[in-house]
């Protein structure tokens, strides 16, 4: 291995520590968390919500079938999310 690349790499990836990161949910203004919940309300897996975390509670599986682009695999985990299931581990 080319000890050059190896050191270009290791400044690199040392440089990118120094990036102002994100710092959480309470790192958005409220106008641009404004905006992204309009826009994931707009979804069609929304209007379901509800009915999707009432059956997460009497089912231990659940098989959700939708159109592409309906929400499900970006707008279920986070619902799943803010209903607290995560507290106590991951959601798969």
């Amino acid at each position: 291995v080319d000890p050059e690349v190896g050191e270009k790499r290791r400044k690199n990836h040392q440089s990118h520590g120094t990036k102002k990161r994100c710092q959480g949910k309470n790192s958005m203004n409220g106008e641009h968390k404004e905006s992204i919940l309009e826009k994931r309300k707009e979804l069609p897996v929304y209007k379901a919500r509800s009915e999707i975390l009432f059956e997460c509670r009497r089912h231990a599986t659940l098989i959700l079938v939708g159109e592409t682009g309906s929400g499900k695999t970006t707008q279920v985990p986070q619902f799943l999310f803010d209903a607290g299931y995560a507290k106590h581990g991951m959601i798969a």
